[in-house]
């Protein structure tokens, strides 16, 4: 008996040889499309849903990819300031809204990130504040608001990069110098000085052209009083910005809970 006889034809099984019924396609070099980058951490996704400016939503975003702004980093649901050998974390609330609001500040204290909206909006209320000065000159001590006096550190540093063609790594250096000072109070109406309503000069502030660094130094009379606010205040362990970190985390719980508390 034949076993193929003649006139029919070899039946094949496909299913066990898919291959046989894969077309054949042609893969070009340089073509292939990476798939889009897993979000690392989902929760930054719903924290910029919740942000009006779009420059937070994008930093959100990215920090969604693990990409974070210069020092930061995450982990278990703690975001992390890295300040030479120092780590001062922030446990992110469950809330969204309490979350997006905890980020932005700790994104501000510790390392001075501000977006270009913020700085505009600075900009608008610090000319109409001027407008209602316009008898009295600008210093330090007349810019009574944070925000204010951010605004004009911000602008001065811009005028720095500029002079002396700071890169990007030099540029950052000077902004946490000068940040740093701010939120420490070292600066005064003696060492910051205004011409036309600008920044031209802050006593202590030297630049090294062979090491291009920048150092601040305080005066002796502003080191004598941050000594004596050192013996008047109980010691407390740990560096000074994780101290300042932590008393706005009781002030905010505290206001927090006594707006809870008021009747409507």
């Amino acid at each position: 008996m034949s076993l193929n006889p003649t006139g029919s034809y070899a039946k094949v099984n496909t299913t066990a040889r898919s291959w046989l019924s894969t077309p054949i396609t042609k893969t070009v070099k340089g073509t292939k499309v990476k798939p889009p980058p897993d979000k690392i951490y989902p929760r930054f996704v719903e924290i910029a849903d919740l942000c009006d400016d779009t420059n937070w939503k994008d930093i959100f975003m990215y920090a969604a990819e693990g990409k974070f702004p210069r020092n930061f980093s995450m982990n278990n649901n703690i975001l992390y300031y890295l300040k030479k050998n120092k780590t001062i974390p922030l446990t992110i609330p469950e809330d969204n809204y309490q979350a997006m609001i905890e980020c932005q500040n700790f994104f501000r204290l510790m390392g001075g990130v501000s977006t270009q909206d913020e700085m505009d909006t600075t900009m608008t209320n610090t000319t109409n504040s001027s407008n209602k000065e316009t008898n009295e000159p600008l210093t330090w001590l007349t810019i009574s608001s944070k925000d204010h006096r951010r605004f004009y550190i911000d602008r001065y540093v811009e005028k720095l990069k500029i002079n002396y063609n700071l890169t990007t790594e030099e540029y950052r250096s000077l902004e946490k110098i000068l940040n740093a000072a701010m939120v420490l109070e070292y600066f005064n109406v003696n060492n910051v000085v205004f011409v036309d309503k600008n920044i031209t000069k802050i006593v202590g502030l030297t630049f090294d052209p062979k090491t291009r660094k920048f150092q601040f130094e305080p005066s002796d009379d502003i080191k004598k009083k941050l000594n004596k606010k050192k013996t008047t205040k109980p010691k407390v362990k740990g560096n000074i910005l994780g101290e300042l970190w932590v008393k706005y985390l009781n002030n905010y719980k505290t206001d927090k809970k006594l707006n809870s508390d008021k009747v409507i």
